[in-house]
């Protein structure tokens, strides 16, 4: 058998025009699909690191934070960047300030990415969850984190994250 096309008008690849007019071969994306799941690391040594990746368009599908104790003990940080000097985007506004996205700032004022799917202050327990996919196009780093009521004696959480990873090959 032959191992090339003798013909070279036949195109055996699919090609698209791009920005310029000229065909090339069409990119397939490759697309994997991420679940992490975390219950009860320590928090008191720094934030733990759901996933960081960059050149990747990544698509959290769904993620659920649950916690016991404090309403503000622990909340999501979300970086388009794996910049040192990068900006949370996971922030509540209220008037001028901002703030974290905890349990208690999701109950009290809303928020457009997140809701709170539960908020029971007579027995501790506090759960969010994304209303809606959210898409970083050139990847980022999603985050834990302790905030100032954490205390590893009488806060429990559990967090699980459902993300797509989608790199153009």
């Amino acid at each position: 058998m032959f191992g090339h096309i003798l013909n070279p008008f036949l195109r055996t690849r699919k090609e698209i025009k791009n920005q310029y007019g000229q065909f090339v071969d069409e990119k397939i994306p490759s697309e994997r699909l991420h679940v992490v799941e975390l219950n009860n690391r320590d928090l008191t040594n720094g934030d733990i690191v759901l996933f960081e990746t960059e050149e990747k368009k990544i698509i959290i599908d769904s993620f659920e934070l649950g916690v016991t104790g404090h309403p503000s003990a622990v909340y999501p940080r979300l970086y388009q960047s794996l910049n040192e000097n990068a900006t949370n985007i996971l922030k509540g506004v209220k008037g001028a300030t901002a703030f974290a996205l905890t349990h208690r700032y999701l109950e009290e004022y809303g928020h457009s990415m997140f809701k709170s799917l539960q908020f029971d202050r007579e027995n501790n327990y506090f759960k969010m969850t994304n209303k809606r996919p959210i898409v970083l196009p050139q990847g980022g780093r999603f985050l834990i984190h302790g905030g100032t009521y954490y205390n590893n004696d009488n806060t429990s959480y559990f967090c699980s994250i459902f993300f797509r990873e989608i790199e153009v090959l």
